[in-house]
């Protein structure tokens, strides 16, 4: 299981994630909300 940083919020744009499950978590910080990307 891997989890990376986003700095955008995904709407699909990447064809290659289409066919992986996601989920994405996000955490607040602050005013800040974090995404983070779980693929698995």
């Amino acid at each position: 299981m891997k989890k990376r940083f986003l700095n955008q919020v995904i709407h699909g744009q990447n064809p290659t994630c289409r066919n992986v499950k996601l989920t994405v978590e996000t955490l607040e910080v602050g005013n800040e909300k974090q995404y983070y990307l779980t693929a698995w």
